[in-house]
């Protein structure tokens, strides 16, 4: 599961960075936007410790940076429109 997070996280990191850069640099989407992605991008430099209990910790903070990159990933999106 974390794998599959891992992945999921750098392309969607990614993905919004490049949206977000897109952006004037006085768009109010733009600087939340990068700022989830420096922090999923720390998240997943961290890594899982030792243990049971660090690698679900671990997994949880990439559930977390994934669902924050997915909610700017949409708002980036609708504010096109």
């Amino acid at each position: 599961m974390t794998a599959r997070l891992r992945v999921f996280v750098q392309e969607r990191a990614y993905d919004v960075e490049v949206a977000a850069r897109a952006r004037a640099v006085g768009d109010p989407v733009r600087g939340p936007a990068l700022a989830a992605v420096r922090e999923a991008r720390y998240r997943l430099g961290l890594g899982p410790g030792d243990g049971y209990a660090s690698a679900i910790t671990f997994a949880r903070s990439l559930g977390r940076a994934a669902e924050d990159l997915l909610h700017h990933e949409r708002r980036l999106r609708r504010e096109e429109a």
